[in-house]
């Protein structure tokens, strides 16, 4: 075995975090509201099938698939069909922004299925993970779920870079870094209109854009770049997303929806919400009632 002299290996300082692993069976017409996480979410449906809304893409995942679920980023959880489902569950984060930003860039609404070279590894370390819940847990029980835990990050960043391991470059990750920033802003502000506000006011993208420092052309580079649409058309789907859980709730009409999404008038917001899905407000109400 040869040395390298004088080599050293990287100092390695980083913050891991690991919470939510669960394993539940739910039945048709379950739904978990919308919501985000300041982690990574994995999703391993067990059983069934889940449809899964996040802000920028509709995806079915059936027994045996996962999906990754970004930092940040909105989305709701379905029982998809006739027959119940079972999931498992868990959510992760650390503070190193390449990897981070790796799992953004390549895993954002994809579903990963026994197609993918790195499945069988995938699938093995979570259920790892899932073979030791239960009522309590020793220190093993703890450092088998903190390693197979980095072993899902590892495999899935590995598989990324097969030939060589090879970093981002740092303007890449500051991009990502200042686009995230930007988008929980708008959520954030999005959020305060609609469900606190006594009167819900008209949201400005360039105002919010401003309080970062930058133009209005390098931020829509950035939203183009990270979420294929405008900073204002992003705003429009996360309006229109939130729309689809307002709709649902029994004790609100379709009148109120539209005030509370600050629509000039009941009319307005339903040619919006048919523009954007094809189909009117009372149409998807109806639809998720059948």
């Amino acid at each position: 075995m040869q040395f390298l002299e004088d080599g050293y290996l990287p100092t390695i300082n980083t913050t891991f975090s690991f919470f939510g692993g669960h394993t539940e069976t739910v039945e048709p017409g379950w739904r978990w509201p919308t919501e985000h996480h300041p982690a990574f979410e994995i999703m391993y449906i067990l059983d069934g099938a889940q449809r899964t809304v996040t802000e920028s893409a509709e995806k079915i995942i059936k027994a045996g698939e996962m999906m990754v679920i970004p930092i940040g980023m909105e989305h709701t959880n379905y029982c998809w069909g006739n027959e119940s489902m079972t999931y498992f569950t868990m959510h992760f984060n650390l503070d190193d922004p390449a990897i981070k930003y790796l799992l953004v860039k390549n895993f954002t609404n994809q579903i990963i299925d026994q197609t993918a070279p790195y499945y069988d590894e995938l699938r093995q370390s979570l259920e790892q993970i899932i073979s030791i819940i239960g009522n309590q847990y020793s220190l093993s029980d703890r450092l088998t779920i903190e390693l197979n835990t980095i072993n899902v990050i590892g495999t899935l960043i590995h598989h990324l870079h097969a030939n060589k391991d090879q970093l981002p470059k740092q303007n890449e990750i500051d991009h990502y870094a200042l686009f995230q920033q930007i988008s929980m802003r708008i959520k954030d502000e999005l959020n305060e209109q609609i469900f606190n506000a006594k009167v819900p006011q008209t949201i400005s993208i360039a105002s919010i854009i401003a309080e970062f420092h930058i133009s209005q052309s390098t931020a829509l580079h950035l939203f183009k770049q990270y979420s294929q649409q405008s900073p204002q058309k992003y705003l429009q789907s996360l309006k229109m997303q939130i729309a689809k859980n307002l709709l649902l709730q029994p004790d609100l009409s379709i009148k109120e929806v539209a005030y509370k999404l600050n629509y000039s008038s009941p009319g307005h917001f339903s040619r919006e919400f048919k523009r954007f899905f094809g189909i009117t407000p009372r149409q998807y109400i109806q639809s998720q009632k059948a």
